[in-house]
């Protein structure tokens, strides 16, 4: 598929045919990798943690970019799908960390159960924040993203 927009935008399109549950896990699985990188990273390898914030902030721009822009998907099921998936992909992260990387296995198994009772706060939190950010988002379409104007009707 050539698109007259340039690679960006369809590579955005080819993520946006995604189903909820591919672009979420898909998501996770950055975020998860970037998150031990950066976590694994605190202590003497710098670089480590560099990777990971250049991967979170690549997945996550793409991510935003195609629930605000190329799905047609509500602005709560949206914000939903944001929120789920950045929780997701940081908790596991977290998790996976403090079990396997951390000396201290017995402290940081209760951390990591603490991580996992506060997901659904984090996700109801991160959802009303994903709420207004889509919706602003979805307003700033038109001047950010005029190829998309045409493929997503009724969503402003």
């Amino acid at each position: 598929m050539t698109s007259t927009y340039g690679p960006r935008v369809a590579l955005c399109r080819r993520l946006a045919r995604l189903s909820r549950v591919q672009l979420a896990a898909s998501y996770a699985t950055c975020g998860t990798v970037a998150t031990i990188l950066y976590e694994w990273g605190a202590g003497d390898h710098a670089l480590a943690r560099a990777i990971g914030v250049l991967i979170v902030v690549i997945a996550f721009s793409l991510l935003f970019t195609v629930v605000t822009w190329y799905r047609r998907d509500a602005v709560l099921g949206a914000a939903f799908l944001l929120a789920f998936a950045t929780t997701l992909s940081f908790v596991a992260g977290y998790d996976f960390t403090l079990l396997f990387v951390t000396p201290h296995a017995q402290a940081a198994s209760q951390v990591a159960l603490g991580a996992l009772s506060g997901l659904p706060v984090r996700i109801l939190v991160l959802a009303l924040l994903f709420v207004a950010l889509v919706s602003i988002g979805r307003r700033l379409r038109r001047y950010f993203a005029p190829e998309t104007m045409n493929d997503v009707s009724g969503v402003s």
